[in-house]
Parts: structure tokens; sequence; C-alpha cells
């Protein structure tokens, strides 16, 4: 079994929806996974805590309040950021990137030399060309095993 599809069982045996066998599958992979051990440790916390949460009740007039929101179309006034000012943000950040960037390359090109190909022979006019895949192969008969 792999871990995904291990992953999907922790997430179906916390919640109590998996059968008899699936449980002895999931035991088996757990036996030899520390990190599905550990995803199921958490799980079996995170749904205690969330189990030993209160039942929220909303205020009474949140419904009325999100309506009349949505009925006079007033968006703008939004408390989270506006696009320009994340556009802002953005391009100021690029401003200092873009040329921190460029003099990398530049420092780069200038004292890093290229690389040229040497070939098996010494000689660097002569191209290097990787052996094929063929090569590394041998026929599979009865008699190699």
């Amino acid at each position: 079994m792999k871990c995904s599809e291990a992953l999907e069982l922790i997430s179906l045996s916390v919640d109590g929806e998996t059968d008899a066998r699936q449980e002895s599958m999931l035991r088996f992979h757990l036996n030899g996974c520390a990190d599905c051990r550990r995803a199921l440790q958490f799980s079996r916390a995170l749904s205690g805590a969330v189990a030993s949460l209160a039942d929220f009740t909303p205020p009474p007039n949140l419904e009325a309040a999100v309506r009349a929101r949505l009925s006079k179309s007033d968006y703008d006034s939004s408390p989270l950021k506006t696009r320009s000012a994340s556009r802002l943000v953005l391009l100021r950040r690029a401003a200092v990137i873009i040329p921190f960037a460029a003099t990398l390359i530049f420092a780069a090109r200038i004292f890093i030399p290229p690389v040229t190909p040497v070939s098996a022979s010494g000689n660097p006019e002569e191209q290097y060309a990787p052996i094929p895949p063929s090569a590394y192969t041998r026929p599979v008969t009865l008699t190699t095993f």
C-alpha cells in the first residue's frame, strides 16, 4: 500500500468509516511507516480537538446584515486590500528583484568561463556524443538468469 492510499484510509478510520479489511491493511502499513503513524496521531488529535469545541451559534441578526450588504452591492468597502494596493507592492518588489537578477546574470557571464565540450580523444573540435541507451542493455534469454 502506498502512503497516499494509507492517508485516505486514515481519514476514513478516524471517522469510523472503514471495514475490517481496510483496518487490517492500514495497520499493516502503519507497522512499517513512521510518517503515516504520525499522520494518524495528528488526525486523531485534530478530530478530538474539533469534537471538544462548543457548538457555534451565529448572532441572530447575521443573516439580515449579510442580505442588507449584498443588496447594497457595497463591495468596495471591504476591509481586504484592494487590487491597486497589492499591485503597487508587487511592482515595488519587482523593481528590486529584476535589477538584482540582471546584475547576477551579468556577473556570471563575466566571471564564469564558458564550458566547452570535451571528447574522449581530447580533441576539442570533436563533439561529445552520448552513449545510446541500447549500449547499457543486453538481450535477455533463459540462459542469462
